[in-house]
């Protein structure tokens, strides 16, 4: 893979393509089907839940609409997992290299729209959680419902997204959970970003969450 491929391979373009920057995102969704397609590889894992919507989604439907074959899309669209919801399909495997001792973490989690639109299972990442032995797993009532952020819909409506977003933080502290759990970056930054204070919660990624429950021999 040349230099230019692997950095276009960092991005997924839809953002370019929702601003309709055409010709950037075409761009860098033929460099990611070309540089994936060449890969040899039973999946994709993606730890962005929009990345995954446009890798196993819409990057078909996107290469039809621009007149290009989609033949290259498909196939890698066939591969592409979430890596919340990869780790929680073969959780047998991870099992043997968790700590059972360790304190237990206060969690909630919080669904991105992406991924309950265009995952495996709106309740997979979740269910990993749940299974995790240093997890006390706090479920909000409105886990799965959107954050009010969307892409710029914060930016656009910001007084429509403080009151989507208030009520949803009130449910996730009173849930008494210290980590808020997401797998999406634009949502992590909607949440922590209107915490009213610092310190009441942590905003991360599930995975983060996963990785302090192995055990040190792990390697």
């Amino acid at each position: 893979m040349k230099a230019d491929e692997a950095y276009q391979c960092g991005k997924c373009g839809l953002p370019l393509f929702f601003h309709d920057d055409i010709g950037h995102a075409r761009d860098t969704i033929r460099a990611n089907i070309e540089a994936l397609g060449k890969a040899a590889c039973d999946a994709v894992l993606v730890d962005c839940a929009t990345c995954g919507s446009a890798l196993g989604n819409v990057y078909p439907k996107l290469m039809e609409e621009l007149g290009l074959s989609a033949d290259g899309a498909w196939a890698v669209a066939t591969k592409v997992w979430n890596m919340g919801e990869f780790v929680q399909e073969n959780f047998r495997r991870l099992a043997p290299h968790l700590e059972p001792d360790q304190p237990q973490e206060d969690v909630t989690y919080h669904l991105p729209c992406h991924l309950k639109n265009h995952g495996k299972g709106p309740s997979r990442v979740e269910a990993l959680l749940q299974a995790l032995p240093h997890v006390d797993y706090r479920h909000a009532p409105d886990w799965d419902v959107c954050c009010g952020g969307g892409g710029l819909f914060g930016n656009e409506f910001p007084e429509i997204s403080r009151k989507i977003v208030a009520t949803k933080i009130a449910h996730a502290l009173d849930s008494g959970a210290r980590h808020w759990a997401t797998g999406c970056p634009g949502c992590r930054v909607q949440l922590a970003g209107n915490l009213p204070r610092k310190g009441l919660m942590t905003a991360c990624h599930p995975m983060e969450i996963v990785a302090r429950g192995l055990t040190t021999d792990h390697y």
